[in-house]
């Protein structure tokens, strides 16, 4: 009889830390047989295995879990996460409204807290509680767990709820480096070579930094670096096939299914890299930003497509750019590195014919769109966009993407927008309805409105590629500027507002402005076209320069 079975727990999952994977599964298995009912024990399985991504025996374990325990939540609350991973947002749905959720953990109200701002609930969403909120209660050392949740970031939209969020951070940065500290790994000596060993370093799930990084390292001079590609997370062969095309931009590919933080650091430190670039961050589930508190590598970067801090201080900086890095003192953990010009290389878009004349002559009313996903938004946001729809009656908005398909997902944007006085004035766009390319939709637009404060970033290139401006709110961390540096590197650096009530104005006045309007439909794709962000060149430049610069100084780069 095992008579503290959740000490056997927190072994496991230690242990699954710091990269025993077998040993933690062959623990967790044996505490099953030993105890069939117990069902935090089929819990912690299922989500070992969701980490291998064994995702049929983990909703199978789920199960078991949920059946041992009719009223917990906890398990059934990942299910429904899984489900929406897969897209079975309808199933997902319907399974959470059978919830009743009582007296649950922090971390269960903040998963329960994502799931209705997914389905655009936020009436629901408010009372499971304030992200933030939530994610303080979380036992010391698993904030980090939260970082993926688009609407944790969406909250620290105040300089105080920035520092909340901040402090998070560094709380998971501490147990991480704790954890490197216990079982450190071994960083191998680089070759005898003139070269710099860089290596870009990612997740294989989509969507993920590798088309990005081989854009630069193909302008990587190889007299000076050697540059390799290293994917993890990719369990069956097609995740691995993703990657074939990619091996021209690179002197070697390595693709694991490995998925273990440490086992990752382990495998980077034996291959003797001068500098590491994580791809991920914090942004996206199956991200192993941790196997850098290791320090595989002498320099460590982070690169990721919103830049969150990394909040380790085995990371030299995270790379930003110039309109990213002008945030307000505290708007940072760890150093911005900003790259010439740019953060992001984008990627030449299709040449589709755009409408020369304005939506709103060609409709009789002004049109606006987003793509920000449901998470993305907050009841301000609603309100804001709502309060340009009542100054001026006849416009309408229409929401794109895949996540609106789903008709829960519609039915509480709606009522949402019902709440603030607009009647049916919404309107959706998703693949299954539209059946348009995703360009094509932009002639039918007259201003896209950029969210905040989680901007849409590098998404905003679509709609300025098709000759549509767009209003973004540069906030007062990095990740809230992302719009915004798309704008001003298509000279419209005064459609970046500053509040909620320039952000209105801005968009009316824009609207009202139809001569304006016009000239951008002429002339903006062109304009864009000239943005550094498509200088490809130039920003490969400056990486290779701030790498070469840190490793002469023995990585000795400060930290905030």
């Amino acid at each position: 009889m095992i008579e503290n079975p959740e000490r056997v727990l927190a072994a496991a999952e230690q242990l699954y830390r710091l990269g025993e994977t077998r040993q933690a599964e062959g623990m967790i298995r044996d505490l099953i047989w030993a105890l069939p009912d117990h069902a935090e024990a089929h819990h912690r399985y299922a989500r070992l295995l969701r980490e291998e991504q064994r995702f049929g025996e983990a909703e199978r374990a789920y199960r078991v879990a949920i059946d041992c325990d009719p009223k917990g939540v906890a398990a059934a609350i990942d299910l429904i996460d899984l489900m929406r991973a897969s897209g079975r947002h309808e199933e997902a749905f319907a399974l959470a409204a059978k919830l009743e959720p009582g007296e649950i953990t922090a971390e269960a109200a903040l998963a329960l807290q994502e799931l209705w701002s997914d389905a655009a609930d936020f009436l629901k969403a408010d009372e499971a509680g304030d992200p933030l909120d939530l994610a303080e209660q979380l036992p010391e050392g698993q904030r980090g767990r939260a970082f993926v949740l688009p609407s944790l970031l969406a909250a620290a939209d105040t300089p105080e709820r920035l520092k909340r969020l901040n402090a998070c951070i560094r709380d998971w940065a501490r147990a991480r480096s704790i954890d490197a500290s216990i079982l450190p790994v071994t960083r191998a000596a680089s070759p005898p070579s003139d070269k710099i060993r860089l290596c870009f370093a990612g997740t294989a799930g989509p969507p993920n930094g590798a088309a990005r990084a081989a854009r630069v390292a193909r302008h990587l001079d190889r007299g000076r670096f050697r540059v390799e590609l290293f994917v993890h997370g990719a369990a069956d062969r097609d995740a691995r096939e993703q990657f074939d095309e990619l091996h021209d931009a690179f002197d070697k590919v390595t693709v694991t299914p490995e998925t273990s933080a440490r086992a990752i650091a382990e495998a980077l430190a034996a291959r003797g890299f001068d500098a590491v670039i994580d791809l991920d961050g914090h942004g996206r589930v199956g991200a192993r930003i941790s196997a850098l508190a290791y320090k595989p590598a002498l320099v460590q970067l982070v690169w990721p497509e919103r830049p969150v801090p990394a909040g380790l201080s085995a990371v030299n900086a995270t790379l930003a750019d110039p309109v990213l890095a002008a945030v307000p003192k505290g708007g940072g953990i760890e150093k911005l590195l900003p790259l010439d010009g740019a953060w992001l290389p984008l990627e030449a878009l299709p040449e589709i014919e755009i409408e020369p004349e304005v939506a709103s002559v060609r409709a009789s009313f002004p049109v606006f769109a987003t793509l920000a996903e449901p998470d993305w938004l907050r009841p301000i946001v609603i309100e804001t966009w709502a309060a340009i729809l009542q100054e001026l009656p006849p416009a309408r908005l229409i929401f794109f993407g895949p996540a609106y398909s789903v008709s829960t997902v519609r039915k509480n944007l709606i009522a949402a927008f019902e709440a603030c006085g607009i009647d049916q004035r919404i309107d959706f766009a998703h693949a299954e309805a539209s059946g348009l390319p995703p360009p094509a939709l932009w002639n039918v637009v007259d201003l896209c409105l950029d969210p905040f404060p989680l901007s849409l970033g590098e998404r905003l290139a679509e709609p300025l590629h098709m000759g549509v401006p767009a209003v973004s709110w540069a906030g007062i961390a990095p990740w809230q500027r992302t719009g915004a540096s798309l704008l001003t590197g298509a000279g419209l650096a005064d459609l970046c507002v500053g509040s909620r009530d320039a952000y209105v104005d801005k968009a009316v006045e824009l609207v009202w402005d139809v001569a304006r309007r016009r000239d951008l439909r002429r002339e903006l794709r062109t304009r864009f076209a000239a943005a550094p962000h498509f200088d490809t060149a130039r920003i490969a430049a400056s990486l290779a320069g701030h790498v070469e610069a840190l490793i002469a100084a023995g990585s000795a780069a400060p930290t905030r």
